[in-house]
């Protein structure tokens, strides 16, 4: 076929076309047509030729020669490619081995897995396979040819099977709602597609280190590898020497219940894990060169994470991948990486025991200057207490008694927590009485259904108390709150509603629970003594007409002295 003609492309590019169109990196025919160099309606030509073949057809275009591929194509275009382009003087059957290698790159097969696909083609068309060792080494000056000038270790790693993870080396300061926050950044970074996820982390613990792990499922759709590398950072291993190492246990908890494996790196070692540390380094480089910085806008620890993933999703996930524009790392994940990582049905939360303690009498166990309640049941008794990462849990004798939601340390805000369950029955009333009617608008509407004379008295010394600046609002609350308190509780409450009338009548500084008590008593006093009066009356009354009727009853004693009713 002649160049110059216009009616016909090279093989070259209708394999680039063809690659494209069946893998779906390019997007619209217009970016196939400007990353091949040909015109759009020779895009769409290919394309409708394509649609005529079947999928297993689409797929084997890659193996194919010259010759066939116009045999395929462009079965009217004559014998313009000879069979000399497929076969060579011996009639064995020479394939485009560029395109097998860039195939090979992609999916991460191994020249075994590409041969035996060779063999197979060679056995449809009934022709002669090159030797293995040729075909071996014609993979491998292709392999080298791919970037002369730069070069990597090409490694074979499978897709879904490793997960690399490291710290940078590098600080940064974030601007979060507690102040100004000074973090590493954790990295993790899949071998086989290079794709990278990373997050803040406040210190390069276990704890932390777990977070952005789960964190990290999450945003892989709760997908999992089977192994976990890392360098041995005392987040992870407590001992390595030689061939022995000891993990973290809370971490190796952590871990087996995603059911992942950890293999730490050999001591010295950075290339065992080359993958993470070259993520580090284009983490590290793109926050430098494109001057990203989080002191800025206020947000979580989690937020300013969510921002720096979605940086490293535009600028490296999605950029030119070993000068390939289309086969990105998202490309590669999406493609090939994620459907070989394992699904989970749930992420779990990071657990570290941190004391066993004897419950104190006031149900209160302290852990980093803060104070968590349990149930006063287990005062005296052995408790464990554990810390995850946003949780504290309690447990006696394996069993979950008190769960809190994790304050932050060093927080002054609140020194306590307490659960109104974990109390007695005496210290629960109390603090319902301290929780409620906290406001003047409260203390109104409640009292308002008790009794008018008390919802007067509460009207008119809340108002009293505004009205004077030199008298605090909360007084005349608290002193509201213990006559409605003094009513609820008593018997008589029609003398507590007349001490209230009473006390409105006398001056303002007399308007308080001691006065209205002492009107209260003096009033029950009265009524005590009126009723004493009136009962030793009655009896009386009752005595003078007994003795009347005895009298004219008995005229004379009887013999025996007694008297008979």
């Amino acid at each position: 076929m002649s160049k110059s003609d216009n009616r016909t492309l090279t093989p070259q590019q209708v394999k680039q076309i063809v690659s494209l169109t069946i893998n779906a990196a390019a997007g619209s025919q217009r970016r196939i047509s400007e990353s091949v160099g040909v015109s759009r309606q020779s895009v769409s030509r290919i394309q409708k030729k394509l649609n005529e073949l079947s999928a297993e057809q689409r797929e084997q275009i890659i193996f194919l020669s010259d010759y066939e591929i116009y045999e395929m194509i462009y079965p009217d275009a004559g014998n313009e490619v000879t069979a000399s382009d497929c076969v060579n003087s011996r009639n064995r059957y020479l394939p485009d081995f560029k395109m097998l290698v860039d195939r090979m790159v992609e999916a991460r097969l191994t020249k075994q897995h590409v041969f035996e696909k060779y063999l197979e083609i060679v056995k449809e068309k009934n022709v002669e396979a090159l030797s293995k060792g040729y075909f071996y080494r014609r993979l491998e000056r292709e392999l080298r040819g791919i970037t002369p000038d730069d070069y990597y270790l090409l490694q074979e790693f499978k897709y879904g099977e490793q997960l690399q993870a490291d710290f940078t080396g590098d600080k940064y300061q974030l601007n979060t709602y507690r102040g100004m926050v000074s973090c590493w950044i954790f990295v993790l970074c899949f071998p086989a597609s290079y794709y990278c996820y990373a997050g803040f982390v406040t210190s390069q613990s276990t704890e932390e280190s777990c977070r952005v792990i789960g964190n990290a499922v999450r945003y892989f759709g709760n997908r999992v590898p089977r192994i976990l590398v890392s360098d041995n950072a005392k987040a992870f291993v407590n001992y390595h020497k030689g061939g022995s190492y000891i993990v973290n246990e809370s971490f190796e908890n952590y871990l087996t219940e995603l059911g992942i494996c950890f293999i730490p790196t050999p001591v010295r070692a950075p290339q065992a894990k080359s993958s993470a540390e070259h993520s580090v380094n284009m983490v590290q480089r793109m926050l430098k060169n494109r001057n990203i910085r989080f002191n800025g806008t206020q947000n979580t620890i989690e937020g300013h994470s969510v921002t720096l993933q979605k940086y490293i999703e535009n600028y490296i996930n999605q950029a030119p991948f070993r000068r390939d524009t289309q086969k990105t790392r998202k490309y590669l994940f999406d493609t090939y990486e994620r459907n070989k990582l394992r699904m989970v049905t749930s992420i779990p939360e990071y657990i570290t025991k941190v004391k066993s303690v004897v419950v104190p009498r006031s149900y209160h166990i302290k852990l980093n200057n803060h104070s968590y309640s349990v149930p006063y049941v287990y005062i005296r008794k052995y408790v464990d207490v554990y810390l995850l990462n946003d949780y504290v849990i309690i447990k006696h004798e394996g069993r979950i008694i008190a769960r809190h939601i994790r304050a932050e340390d060093g927080d002054s805000d609140s020194r306590i927590t307490t659960i109104m369950e974990h109390m007695p029955p005496e210290h629960k009333s109390i603090k319902v009485s301290e929780s409620y009617l906290v406001s003047p608008d409260d203390i109104l509407h409640y009292a308002s259904g008790l009794d008018e004379n008390i919802y007067r008295f509460c009207e008119k010394r809340l108002d009293y108390a505004k009205r004077n600046t030199e008298l605090y609002i909360h007084n005349a609350i608290s002193c509201c709150k213990s006559v409605i308190n003094f009513y609820e509780k008593n018997l008589h409450k029609n003398l507590i509603s007349e001490a209230c009338e009473e006390v409105l009548r006398q001056q303002p500084g007399k308007w308080c629970i001691r006065e209205i008590k002492n009107l209260y008593y003096d009033k029950l006093n009265n009524e005590k003594e009126t009723e004493k009066n009136q009962k030793t009356g009655s009896k009386i009354n009752s005595a003078d007409c007994s003795e009347a009727y005895i009298r004219n009853t008995f005229t004379t004693a009887p013999e025996d002295g007694m008297q008979y009713y």
